[in-house]
């Protein structure tokens, strides 16, 4: 539990960068037309995708690594799907929500505004 803490604080710290250092896109983007429903779909959307890749090569790793960990575990498979499917499923809706906090803030941003800071 408390490595799923620490990767849905990473999660979070990371997607608020990311989102902050796009602040100049999302203002031009929003300048040009695009609703604030638009921008978010777009940067979760974005998140969503980086998140799926990186569950796809953390679920190869756990499968590839269950014989090295199946000693290791007392009480419980190494190749459990529930345990998979519940983290898989944490890390998508951390990411979500990770995404749209950041997301909501840089919409929120008038054009004039973010492109003067830069």
């Amino acid at each position: 539990m408390i490595g799923l803490m620490l990767a849905m604080i990473g999660i979070y710290g990371v997607l608020s960068y990311s989102v902050s250092q796009r602040t100049r896109e999302i203002a031009i983007r929003s300048a040009l037309g695009a609703t604030r429903a638009r921008i978010l779909t777009m940067v979760v959307g974005d998140a969503l995708m980086l998140a799926a890749g990186g569950i796809v090569i953390g679920l190869t790793a756990a499968a590839a690594g269950t014989r090295a960990i199946s000693d290791l575990l007392h009480g419980t498979d190494a190749r459990d799907p529930i345990v998979y499917f519940m983290v898989a499923v944490g890390i998508v809706v951390v990411t979500a929500i990770a995404a749209l906090v950041p997301a909501r803030q840089a919409a929120k941003t008038q054009p004039v505004d973010a492109m003067k800071t830069g």
